[in-house]
């Protein structure tokens, strides 16, 4: 599980990721540590303090469909035409923001691609 300062700030960022997220046992998130929820309730109200969901792989995957033949058609195009990512949760999350919000990650933000 990736827990970068890189991939934290990449989820802060994802508004439209942070507003889905339902806790459940399991998830990863940063509030002033990294921490793993066990307890659903308390995980509702933390999240309501702005805490960060740091998703897993999976649930990236979920996200989109999983289909991997378009998966590995975009990431040929994206790993070429973009900087590169260092771990499987940047590149999901990337691939996530791109396929369903028409984002890319400069650096900084996610930024409409026009």
């Amino acid at each position: 599980m990736d827990t970068s300062e890189t991939y934290i700030k990449m989820c802060e960022k994802a508004v439209e990721i942070q507003k889905i997220w339902n806790p459940t046992f399991g998830d990863w998130l940063q509030d002033e540590y990294i921490s793993i929820v066990t307890d659903e309730e308390l995980a509702r109200e933390n999240k309501k303090k702005n805490d960060v969901w740091l998703p897993r792989q999976d649930q990236l995957q979920e996200m989109v469909g999983c289909n991997p033949g378009n998966w590995i058609i975009w990431m040929d195009k994206f790993i070429s035409d973009r900087e590169y990512f260092y771990t499987l949760e940047q590149t999901w999350l990337a691939f996530v923001m791109k396929k369903k919000y028409g984002k890319i990650w400069n650096g900084e933000d996610w930024v409409v691609v026009k």
